[in-house]
């Protein structure tokens, strides 16, 4: 791990008078490259016998991901590119014009197929009932219809919202665009058992409405697909096993049969099936042999009838007793008139990978099997328009790659190494004395580092991984996750550690928020909290039988809790973990919470794509105001005296609003710096003058997302001034990033993640600003004994009084503070 320093290097800041911000330091991070293992998510053929990977690719010590990667495959079987991107791709698609198109958890990447990133498009909030399948298709239009949790969103070539429609107590599993321009929505309602749904399948028109819904109860699955429509027009889907045949009127025409072989092998899951365009299926079963004690993966096949046809078992098999890592085979066909399966096999220590294909009937056409070094980590199989085939197989810090000819002479056999460079990343925490304690972590290792307030390195010690970073009285604590156990770290200032302590009652660590007093709230797992005092005791858990959100103040905790049924709570909770009072929110998504410093909190609904509702309580729960805006809002932060900004978009360009004690609109600033949508990741923090710190991402070409912008409002709407992080020559895209707001030595620090163009990887970051504020003593009003503070104390070295931070109480400081007189009184 690698660190430095810049001072004025990286950040373009205009200065003048009222400039409020000045850079005082930069530090940024690179821990290079690690070896990896592919886990194949999916696969997308090219023409020219090329094909496109999307990947996980961990670390081989264990199954943690290391980086998210999209790849191509050459048709000679090298790594032509690989993009790395900042969190797990869930499908890939070609757009109209030919690229490609990533989606993500929360955004889709598109890149050219030389490996050029042309943009992100940041997607919607879709609130529901959570479900792993994170579907994606492109029509024939270049329409994007995206699904994730109970919502489909669909996106127009632009990335305009046209519609978006949740689906309340259902899971979403698939989509799928049909050839008369409709949208198929296979969703999953939960069943008594654990992980199980039953099918519901929507059809909707183009404008989103329900032309017809398709149920049964039985076919109880967690594997639910679309396998596509037949040559008559009917639709297909599958669980696994068997497959359900419907009509264009949305009635059942029949479901395919599966006849076990019987004999020795005893049926134990299934896993793919696919489907040709005059109806035949083909579906993979695996049984258990008893007389061999092994899993035999094997492939039923099924005539355009739905009879069933044959069986082709034991197509690759694995010792039972040595079954720890099997993955489950890939079956794929052309929809014309061929299958492929390509499945490992473990017997003893023989590894190896079988590939076949099959004819409509289930005959074997040819077949191939390649032994293998160590255990697969996944599979995936791509078929060519030419019927030329090639199949990945993941195996440790390797990617191996075969590809044949339609006829099945194998053209490349190659086993190529795999890498990615190390996801870095950061937590900032003021150290009480003008500093910063910085946590740097890498998935190689992480470190704990304390910077004076010139950015002077004071010392470093070796940290826990995947940690949050606090501090308090002085003291630097780490809230981490080991083995299972939830533990706190507390490092005093001079890098010593003071004490560990672990809290076996709390079963996970999601996220936790900190009040000033030094009191931790802790998201144990989605619905449970833990609290944290001073002193790192545990004082209380309370567990919820709805999924929540939670707001920390000093007061206390506020949380959101939302039923399976979409209605939300909101209810507060003191210090002590008692349930004060609750307010019913309705089944508008709560999309930030935010509470201000007496301890009234307020709440930023979405109401659709281009509305929301802003509802603020008091501290005893009384209702203050409410008022819905016509405009798509991102982020809330409350000041003092009931002040509330709000960042929102319009016409794709964002703005700043503001937002008095009884709801009033009280002025809007407009921020074309910032990119457009919900890729700009607004945050605000405020200060003891109300004055408004925005730090969000923006572009110099749009969808670039190569700078970061801090920009500055005072109380009254009155630009104070920006600063711009850029680097064009190594920052490819900024990524997650957040900001720290210490009003006792008035400094902000700005800290996140870049992409870096010379080797593609996660970078970490940190830039500390000073805040030029005249409110010398942070009362909230520039008056009579700030000045005289700044007077009797002029030509002293430092203090409260050097407003500018340059280490003597001088002209400057005394002129920052007349001119502000009157600020926040």
């Amino acid at each position: 791990m690698r660190a430095s320093v810049l001072i004025g290097f990286w950040v373009c800041v205009s200065l003048a008078s009222s400039q409020p911000l000045v850079e005082a330091w930069r530090l940024f991070l690179d821990s290079g490259a690690v070896r990896c293992t592919p886990v194949l998510m999916g696969a997308l053929p090219d023409t020219d016998g090329s094909t496109y990977v999307i990947a996980s690719l961990d670390s081989p010590n264990s199954s943690s991901s290391v980086a998210y990667a999209v790849m191509k495959i050459g048709a000679s079987g090298g790594i032509e590119w690989m993009a790395q991107l900042p969190e797990t791709p869930y499908r890939i698609a070609y757009d109209p014009g030919g690229n490609l198109q990533v989606r993500t958890g929360s955004a889709i990447h598109h890149l050219t197929r030389s490996g050029a990133r042309l943009r992100r498009e940041a997607l919607p909030t879709m609130p529901g009932n959570f479900a792993s399948a994170r579907p994606f298709v492109i029509d024939a239009l270049g329409n994007r219809y995206v699904g994730g949790n109970s919502t489909v969103v669909r996106l127009s070539p632009n990335g305009t919202i046209v519609w978006q429609r949740s689906f309340a107590n259902l899971v979403i599993f698939d989509l799928y665009c049909g050839s008369q321009g409709d949208l198929f929505v296979l969703m999953g309602e939960a069943t008594s058992y654990p992980s199980c749904y039953a099918p519901r399948l929507f059809r909707l028109n183009a404008d989103g409405d329900i032309l017809w819904t398709w149920q049964i109860n039985t076919g109880c699955s967690s594997r639910w697909q679309i396998l596509g429509e037949t040559a008559s027009g009917r639709l297909c889907l599958s669980p696994g096993g068997v497959s359900y045949f419907l009509n264009p009127d949305g009635t059942l025409a029949y479901r395919t049969n599966l006849q076990p072989p019987g004999g020795a092998y005893t049926g134990f899951g299934s896993g793919d099936a696919a489907l040709l365009a005059d109806g035949s299926a083909a579906h993979m079963v695996r049984y258990v042999n008893f007389t061999t004690d092994q899993y035999a993966d094997s492939v039923g096949f099924n005539a355009p009838t739905g009879n069933f046809l044959r069986h082709q078992l034991a197509l690759n098999v694995y010792d039972r007793r040595n079954s720890f890592g099997m993955i489950w085979p890939r079956l794929v066909s052309n929809r014309v008139d061929s299958y492929w399966y390509a499945g490992a096999s473990r017997v003893g220590t023989s590894l190896s990978v079988s590939v076949y294909r099959f004819d409509s009937s289930g005959n074997i056409l040819w077949q191939d099997q390649r032994s293998l070094t160590d255990m697969a980590s996944s599979l995936g199989v791509a078929i060519h328009p030419d019927d030329a085939s090639t199949v990945l197989c993941g195996q440790s810090q390797q990617l191996r790659v075969l590809r044949y000819t339609q006829a099945g002479t194998r053209l490349v056999d190659a086993s190529l190494p795999t890498s990615a460079n190390t996801q870095d990343s950061v937590r900032v925490a003021p150290d009480g004395a003008g500093g910063w304690y910085v946590w740097l972590g890498s998935n190689q290792e992480a470190r704990l580092q304390r910077y004076d307030r010139a950015g002077t390195l004071l010392w470093a010690r070796e940290a826990p991984r995947y940690a949050s970073l606090f501090s308090h009285a002085g003291e630097a604590r780490l809230l981490y996750a080991e083995s299972g156990i939830v533990s706190l770290q507390r490092i005093d200032a001079d890098g010593a550690l003071v004490s560990t302590r672990q809290y076996p009652q709390i079963q996970s660590f999601w996220s936790a928020q900190g009040d000033s007093t030094g009191n931790l709230y802790i998201l144990d797992g989605s619905r449970a909290i833990a609290r944290i005092n001073a002193d790192d005791l545990l004082t209380w858990r309370i567990a919820f039988t709805d999924n929540i959100r939670i707001a920390v103040f000093d007061g206390g905790v506020y949380v959101v809790l939302e039923s399976a049924s979409g209605n939300q709570i909101l209810a507060r909770y003191d210090a002590s973990g008692n349930r004060l009072w609750e307010q019913p929110l309705g089944s508008a998504w709560v999309q930030r919470i935010a509470a201000d410093p007496s301890g009234d909190v307020y709440l930023l609904q979405r109401l659709s794509s281009s509305r929301s509702r802003i509802t603020a309580y008091t501290s005893s729960g009384i209702l203050r105001w409410q008022m819905e805006i016509p405009d798509a809002l991102l982020e809330l932060a409350a000041g003092r005296a009931g002040l509330l900004y709000a960042i929102g978009n319009r016409a794709s360009l964002h703005f700043l609003q503001a937002y008095g004690a009884q709801g009033q609109l009280l002025w809007e600033q407009p921020l074309p710096m910032l990119e457009t949508g919900d890729a700009s990741q607004p945050q605000i923090r405020v200060d003891s003058l109300n004055r408004a710190y925005i730090q969000a991402i923006g572009s110099t070409t749009p969808g670039a997302l190569n700078q970061l912008h801090l920009v500055s409002f005072s109380a009254t709407g009155q630009p104070l001034g920006q600063a711009i992080l850029e680097h064009p020559q190594t920052v490819e895209q900024f990524g997650r990033h957040a900001c720290v707001l210490d009003t006792q030595s008035r400094a902000l620090a700005a800290y996140g993640q870049f992409t870096n163009q010379s080797d593609g990887g996660w970078d970490a970051f940190v830039g500390v600003f000073r805040i030029l504020t005249p409110d010398v003593n942070g009362d909230g009003c520039v008056d009579d004994a700030d000045l005289l503070t700044a007077l009797f104390t002029f030509g002293s070295q430092g203090g409260a009084a050097d407003v500018n931070g340059d280490g003597a109480v001088d002209d400057t400081d005394l002129l920052i503070v007349l001119f502000g007189f009157g600020e926040g009184c």
